[in-house]
């Protein structure tokens, strides 16, 4: 029997936890969606740079950040904390 495909809500959740707060189950998942949607996963790389940035207290890493997420789907909110 087919699985119901996850909500776009539970693939970003799913998507922004670390590997050690997934089930197996879940970890499947997202190795699945990996290697169905690189960009995704690219994204999602972006996003624990950032939260790693925010969390020590980096700002100097910022604007190197802000550019590589300007080509992504954070594009509107890297433009965003380009502009603050």
């Amino acid at each position: 029997m087919p699985q119901k495909c996850p909500s776009a809500r539970v693939v970003a959740r799913l998507m922004t936890m670390t590997c050690d707060q997934l089930s197996q189950q879940h970890a499947a998942l997202v190795a699945t969606i990996a290697a169905a949607a690189p960009a995704l996963t690219a994204v999602r790389d972006l996003v624990d740079r950032f939260h790693g940035m925010v969390q020590r207290r980096q700002s100097s890493e910022l604007p190197a950040w802000i550019e590589e997420a300007v080509g992504t789907e954070l594009c509107s909110f890297s433009n965003g904390l380009r502009a603050d």
